[in-house]
């Protein structure tokens, strides 16, 4: 027989061989170390039954109503409008106030629709910065705007005059 065994085995009889194999390997490790056994065997089980326990309390997805947003459940929303033809001068059209020290820039700088505001400091190669720094007055007034319950409109036609893009 040239030191061979009797006969080989094959298929299903040597899966189930091995499978008898490797149980018998884990139950003699398991044996050698008690906290090893608790650590895979043990502890993993217990983490997947509490995880079953709390999927078991959550309610179910479809038991309540969708919400529903509105607009006043929020703070001030700004609404950007252009009004065909541009009527500022109507009496619902208010301008924001605006403190003393920046009406007195305006009125006494010497502004062109070229350099129309004080500009801002922006990044450069030699100053590196993440917001642009702005003086007081920078962007020029604001616009008109109209007030309803918790939107404001604000007319955006003045600004579009002044860059002379006006369609």
């Amino acid at each position: 027989m040239d030191g061979k065994g009797s006969y080989q085995v094959k298929g299903w009889k040597l899966t189930q061989q091995q499978f008898v194999a490797l149980l018998w390997k884990r139950l003699l490790i398991a044996r050698r170390s008690q906290k090893g056994f608790f650590a895979q065997i043990i502890l993993p089980a217990v983490f997947v039954c509490i995880a079953l326990v709390f999927s078991l309390i959550v309610p179910p997805f479809g038991k309540y109503p969708s919400l529903e947003l509105q607009p006043w459940m929020y703070n001030e929303q700004y609404t950007f409008v252009r009004n065909m033809p541009c009527s500022v001068g109507e009496e619902e059209w208010t301008t924001a106030p605006v403190p003393q020290t920046i009406m007195d820039l305006f009125q006494n700088g010497n502004w062109t629709m070229e350099n129309p505001s004080p500009t801002c400091q922006c990044s450069s190669d030699k100053i590196k910065k993440m917001l642009p720094v702005c003086p007081l007055g920078a962007g020029g007034l604001p616009p008109p705007q109209e007030e309803h319950v918790m939107d404001i409109l604000v007319s955006i036609c003045v600004i579009f005059e002044m860059s002379g893009s006006v369609r």
